[in-house]
């Protein structure tokens, strides 16, 4: 009670828990129905937290693989369909890691994240159209690097991005997510269910969401927050 009693709405909480010296110090799984009595092995949906335990592990990563340097690249060098909004003349990947791309609609909070411009990218299933509806609404408004605004189709551009540079250094059979899941992942004794992510085209050889579209068990959630802490 004391723990979640912080949260917005702790009904809603399916289970949470604390990683101390090595135990993964969990609660039950609480759902509309009672209590699920496989809680181990409920697979939760993983929305944001997919930007960091994904996207911000592979940006890591490809640092490490290519030098500091990475950061620094234009998304425009990578994604050719910048040309349809915005101004990303000079927006870096480090910029739209950091969702200070200088591009979007409204300072408020969420207002970009919960505007049917965003539901649009969220739901389009096509990589033409989801990766249009990523540029095409949100208008230039502030110098790269100085403004954030939440939103996940920021860090869908940098999935791409991240995508095409490394098909660039390791040739078009090259896969940003598969790259993190034979690197991370799996060393990492992630479950079977971690392995994959949801993929554009409805289709397991679509281009890796990245913002969103990961499964995790109570146990992944643990040793990948371990992994990023040690």
């Amino acid at each position: 009670g004391n723990f979640t009693k912080g949260f917005h709405s702790p009904a809603d909480i399916t289970t949470y828990g604390l990683l101390i010296n090595g135990v993964n110090y969990v609660s039950d799984c609480p759902t509309r129905f009672g209590i699920y009595a496989f809680c181990d092995n409920l697979r939760l949906p993983s929305y944001s937290t997919a930007k960091t335990s994904f996207a911000g592990v592979a940006m890591m990563w490809l640092g490490q693989q290519h030098g500091s340097a990475v950061y620094s690249q234009l998304i425009r060098s990578h994604v050719p369909e910048y040309v349809d909004g915005g101004d990303w003349t000079n927006v870096t990947f480090n910029n739209t890691a950091d969702m200070a791309t200088g591009n979007y609609i409204n300072l408020g909070n969420e207002v970009d994240e919960g505007s049917p411009s965003e539901k649009a990218f969220l739901t389009a299933e096509a990589y033409s159209e989801k990766i249009a509806d990523a540029f095409k609404p949100f208008p230039h408004k502030a110098a790269p690097g100085t403004t954030w605004v939440y939103q996940t189709h920021a860090t869908f551009i940098l999935t791409q991005a991240m995508n095409s540079y490394l098909q660039q250094q390791q040739g078009d059979g090259a896969d940003i997510f598969n790259a993190i899941r034979d690197a991370i992942y799996k060393p990492l004794n992630m479950s079977q269910g971690s392995l994959t992510m949801l993929r554009t085209d409805n289709s397991p050889t679509g281009k890796p969401f990245g913002g969103y579209g990961m499964f995790l068990l109570q146990d992944d959630i643990a040793k990948i927050g371990r992994f990023l802490n040690t």
